[in-house]
């Protein structure tokens, strides 16, 4: 506790100092308060990277700090840590001073598809480039296109497992990828691209200039705002087909109830019953999440025996004395009686979201379930195709989810702000293990039919697989 208490005193000192650039010493302390929380308190540290392989680069970057160590050096070499654990639960963020800089930076100037080995621009945010639009990018700066995906894959916290589309799929939202681009590996305002188009036999060789833009504290990743209502349902009577679109489960975000999605439920299985409708689709592309048991609510519709989400939840310590004393901390607290322990962890003995579901018998749909995934799938999206997978509820077209197959950490959270840099943390005190089978644990989930996802030309190109496969079956 003397350390902290030292901490603080220092803290206090420089608080009239802000706009000073922090020495490397401050940063030394950051980082041990950075690894003393993950290491005594993240509950699935080491689930997809070795303890030595996080000693390995805490020491190295222990080592690499120095006076001349920039806050957005330090931010991300915090990143690449973080990165690590491969949970996008688990995250930190640029500070508002480092976020503030984008205000007079020309950045990357286009707005890209990304796909493994290649960039296609979608738009230009400079006029002169606009005849790029379409081209495409194999690398920037003498770095393949693989070879930043792969360092982006590894500094953004967006990554579950070793499943990289999550990662991609935001990259190609907005100006996510100039934004990652300049967080993460180089903040220069000049490109050296070479590119390809359909007329060209050969890659072109070109040097851009950045672009300036209004990016100014935007958080990384940039994300759509929320549909409303996050809910819908369209009939087809004449080919007996009904969608059902859910973009979110985050109720919250929604300026939804619970109630108001079981309603809609409720209602919606009573209009296919009465319809007498025989396929349905349900699309949840974008959908990162909220409320795992409203996607549970939803699946006793369509599963017809009783499951359940999670095998367990645990938690790694019921003590959080050290991150609850951090600046900005959300404090967690947890009952000592309601888990038990195994010697090394403790299991939740009782919650709602560990209950058994119980399969709805008169308004379950019996008919044909075709579900569209993209990358953005996370969270407890994740978590409804693992289980439409594991209970075989449909046929899954378009991308791999965005999570991971088997696991999920949520719920109870772990947030707080380091003392010196102010780079905001945050990771789940609780993982879950789903109750999931018939998959990839090093994966998302996987679709039936995979479809590549391309420039938008008003075509919806999964939805239009996804209604072949049912007139196919018609015939």
């Amino acid at each position: 506790m003397r350390f902290i208490a030292i901490t603080f005193l220092l803290i206090n000192g420089l608080n009239g100092f802000a706009q000073l650039s922090i020495d490397s010493i401050s940063y030394k302390n950051d980082l041990a308060i950075f690894r003393k929380a993950l290491e005594e308190t993240h509950p699935s540290l080491y689930r997809f990277t070795s303890k030595e392989k996080f000693d390995s680069l805490f020491d190295l970057t222990a080592s690499n700090l120095s006076p001349e160590t920039t806050e957005l050096d330090f931010f991300r070499s915090i990143a690449k840590i973080m990165s690590l654990v491969r949970e996008g639960h688990s995250f930190v963020r640029p500070t508002e001073s480092i976020s503030s800089t984008i205000n007079d930076k020309n950045l990357f100037p286009f707005q890209v598809l990304v796909e493994d080995s290649f960039l296609t621009i979608k738009n230009s945010r400079s006029k002169e480039l606009a005849y790029l639009e379409g081209a495409k990018i194999d690398s920037i700066n003498g770095q393949s296109v693989p070879s930043i995906l792969k360092l982006l894959s590894e500094s953004t916290c967006t990554v579950s497992a070793f499943n990289t589309s999550g990662l991609k799929s935001r990259l190609s939202l907005y100006d996510n990828f100039a934004l990652a681009f300049y967080y993460f590996i180089d903040t220069t305002a000049s490109f050296h691209i070479n590119y390809r188009t359909e007329s060209t036999a050969k890659p072109i060789s070109l040097k851009i200039e950045g672009t300036n833009t209004d990016l100014s504290g935007t958080v990384y990743p940039k994300l759509p705002p929320e549909p409303k209502p996050p809910f819908t349902l369209q009939i087809d009577q004449q080919n007996s087909l009904a969608t059902i679109r859910i973009s979110t489960f985050a109720y919250w975000m929604a300026d939804k109830k619970i109630k108001d999605y079981s309603r809609f439920f409720k209602e919606t299985f009573a209009t296919l019953q009465s319809q007498k409708i025989k396929n349905l689709i349900i699309d949840v592309r974008g959908n990162r999440g909220g409320e795992e048991m409203l996607a549970a609510e939803f699946l006793t519709y369509l599963i017809d025996h009783e499951f359940s989400i999670y095998k367990y939840c645990r938690t790694k310590m019921l003590d959080f004395d050290f991150t609850n004393s951090l600046p900005n901390s959300k404090k967690v607290s947890l009952s000592k009686g309601n888990y038990q322990n195994d010697g090394e962890e403790y299991f939740m003995k009782k919650a709602d979201f560990l209950k058994s579901f119980t399969p709805q018998t008169k308004l379950h749909f019996g008919g044909s379930v075709y579900i569209i995934s993209n990358g953005v799938c996370a969270s407890a999206c994740n978590t409804f195709l693992s289980l439409v997978k594991t209970h075989r509820v449909g046929l899954i077209v378009g991308q791999e989810s965005g999570g991971a197959f088997e696991d999920v950490d949520g719920r109870q959270r772990i947030s707080f702000t380091l003392p010196y840099s102010n780079i905001f943390v945050s990771y789940p005190a609780w993982s879950m293990k789903l109750n999931t089978s018939g998959g990839d644990s090093n994966r998302g989930v996987i679709p039936d039919y995979e479809i590549k996802p391309t420039v938008d030309n008003g075509i919806d190109e999964e939805k239009q697989f996804t209604l072949g496969l049912i007139n196919q079956k018609l015939k």
